[in-house]
């Protein structure tokens, strides 16, 4: 950070003195927005300890929050829209990103005019320093690293299960306006709360199996502990099915969807049965989609017989069925499994 933007905080501060847990989550707000202070810069001037400015935002994230959006808006208000920088729009890498791939798209066309590519470039205020901003940043961001390697990093590590984690995770920045938050929620985190220390615990764990190439045995156990917590605390998991799949699949080429799931499992009847009876099964199979919901306690620490148990009770929430394929092989199981216990029970 540079030394004029810490005066200015360190001058804010000063004329503030904020003294108590609230005061000093308000001034850090209005040193964030307006001079782009971090946590660890504010407390080195604050004269007080990481951790605590963590402590006081958590203590007041209602009013600390609500401060971020009246400066943001205050800011946003002062802004001159000819000359906005990158941080300043409203607009996520992903969003940047789509809109510049765009750009080169119609760029290559034959149908592509001067006037086209100054009515895009005058409409959003787009600059060249932009485009190399986000071009630099894609080159350093691991996740942008993550998503170009994926076809290598499949070779050793489940990619799906990675991807389910990523789009999960209320602590890992997205690039999107989802995740926009989940940077502050990750600083502001305690190692000593289990659940945050277990999710770092997987992560770590993939870090290292990427260093050393080869997936570490227990991280989809880690990966269902993990996703065990939220369940035990009521969190339902939601996801962009279509970003998981893409990850499952080593490739964030756009695929074009081909036949839908009935579509398919229709075929798949008709070609075991014929056509009537073939027709009759299908009909079962679509009624025979039943979600059943268990409950289970959050364990205290991470066994690895408890988690197997808890997963068995959760069968339904943690499985993850990306294609129309994978959910048509598990109605099959479900009907041969309700098949098998009918004869056995004769």
């Amino acid at each position: 950070m540079a030394v004029d933007t810490e005066k200015l905080i360190q001058q804010y501060i000063e004329n503030n003195k904020p003294t108590d847990a609230l005061s000093h989550a308000l001034t850090f707000a209005y040193c964030k927005v307006m001079f782009g202070a971090v946590q660890k810069t504010y407390a080195e001037l604050a004269q007080i300890s990481d951790r605590a400015l963590r402590n006081y935002i958590s203590d007041n994230r209602e009013e600390f929050d609500t401060k971020l959006v009246e400066l943001e808006a205050e800011k946003e208000d002062e802004l001159d829209l000819g000359s906005a920088s990158l941080t300043a729009r409203a607009l996520s890498e992903e969003q940047l990103d789509a809109f510049i791939n765009n750009i080169f798209k119609r760029a290559t066309s034959k149908d592509a005019s001067v006037r086209e590519w100054e009515f895009f470039l005058n409409f959003t205020g787009l600059q060249a320093q932009d485009v190399l901003n986000l071009q630099e940043a894609k080159a350093k961001s691991l996740r942008w690293w993550i998503k170009g390697e994926l076809p290598s990093i499949k070779r050793y590590l489940n990619t799906k299960t990675l991807g389910l984690m990523t789009e999960t995770s209320n602590i890992v920045y997205r690039g999107n306006k989802d995740s926009a938050k989940n940077a502050q929620a990750f600083v502001d985190a305690d190692v000593q709360d289990e659940t945050f220390a277990r999710e770092l615990m997987y992560w770590g764990a993939v870090h290292l199996s990427m260093m050393n190439n080869v997936e570490h045995p227990d991280l989809e156990l880690l990966a269902t502990a993990v996703r065990l917590d939220r369940l035990s605390k009521g969190s339902s998991e939601v996801y962009n099915k279509f970003e998981v799949k893409k990850y499952a699949e080593g490739d964030f080429t756009p695929k074009k969807h081909t036949k839908s799931l009935d579509e398919l499992l229709l075929e798949l009847c008709i070609m075991d049965k014929g056509v009537t009876k073939g027709t009759e099964e299908f009909e079962e199979l679509k009624t025979a989609r039943v979600n059943n919901v268990a409950k289970a306690v959050k364990p205290p620490e991470l066994d690895k017989a408890d988690v197997q148990v808890r997963a068995s009770k959760y069968e339904d929430e943690l499985r993850v069925l990306l294609t129309a394929e994978e959910e048509i092989r598990h109605m099959m199981n479900e009907i041969t499994q309700k098949v098998n216990l009918q004869k056995g029970a004769r």
